[in-house]
């Protein structure tokens, strides 16, 4: 775990358009400012479709958590990982096998899009 005065968090989001990107983007940044966390990157699958495993903004993110001094990792909700529980379960996992938490800002989905073994990760 980072210490946390050199803590850094890295965002991710996947998106249908690049609107919504935008949107979600600004929505990401103010959480993490309003938590005093150093936001360094977010990485972005724009029109990825959400049943795909293939994204490249995700990947970069996987590669991203091997750096020093990572403290986490932020998303708005679930569904930017996958609307699918399947996707979404894999791509945590990907997260955790990095030794990296995933901290999810509304974790009010619906049950198909839920943390894997019932976690909460919600919480910092």
């Amino acid at each position: 775990m980072a210490e946390p005065d050199r803590a850094v968090y890295y965002g991710y989001l996947r998106t249908d358009t690049g609107n919504e990107a935008t949107s979600a983007y600004d929505a990401l940044v103010c959480w993490c400012v309003d938590r005093g966390w150093h936001l360094s990157t977010i990485f972005r699958d724009v029109g990825a479709n959400s049943l795909s495993l293939r994204r490249p903004g995700f990947a970069g993110l996987l590669d991203a958590l091997h750096l020093p001094d990572v403290a986490g990792v932020v998303v708005l909700d679930w569904t930017h990982l996958s609307d699918s529980v399947f996707i979404a379960k894999r791509l945590h996992l990907a997260v955790r096998r990095t030794g990296v938490e995933l901290l999810v800002r509304d974790d009010g989905v619906p049950n198909h899009v839920r943390p894997p073994n019932g976690a909460d990760s919600s919480r910092p």
